[in-house]
C-alpha cells in the first residue's frame, strides 16, 4: 500500500515540502543530483523552527536526506521525496508522509 501511495504522489507535480515542528532550526541536505542542482547551496535548505520550506518541483528527489539538528546530530531519511508529500521533522524523529491539506 505505501508503494502505491509513492507512486501515486510522484505522478504529482508541484512541490515537495519540508515541515520542522521542533523548536529549532534544522537544515536538510539532499543528496540527489538533480535536487542539487535545482536547489544550488550543495543541496543544503535551512529550515526554521517550527516552520517549513516549499520547493517548487514536478519530479522526485531520491533520498537519503540527512536532516542536522543545531547540536550536530544528524538524522538519515531513506526514500524518495516527491510532489505530494513532505519530510516531516519532529523531536526525536524524522519521516517521510503524505502533505497535509489545509481547507
Amino acid at each position: 500500500m505505501l508503494g502505491a501511495l509513492l507512486l501515486s504522489a510522484c505522478a504529482e507535480t508541484g512541490h515537495v515540502n519540508l515541515r520542522n515542528d521542533t523548536e529549532d532550526d534544522v537544515s536538510v541536505r539532499f543528496t540527489d543530483e538533480d535536487a542539487v542542482a535545482d536547489l544550488g547551496a550543495d543541496g543544503v535548505v535551512d529550515v526554521p523552527a517550527t516552520g517549513g520550506a516549499s520547493i517548487p518541483s514536478s519530479t522526485c528527489y531520491d533520498g537519503p536526506f540527512l536532516v542536522t539538528y543545531p547540536d550536530g546530530r544528524t538524522v538519515e531519511v531513506r526514500g524518495a521525496l516527491c510532489p505530494g508529500l513532505e519530510l516531516w521533522v519532529r523531536d526525536g524523529s524524522v519521516e517521510l508522509r503524505e502533505t497535509s491539506s489545509s481547507g
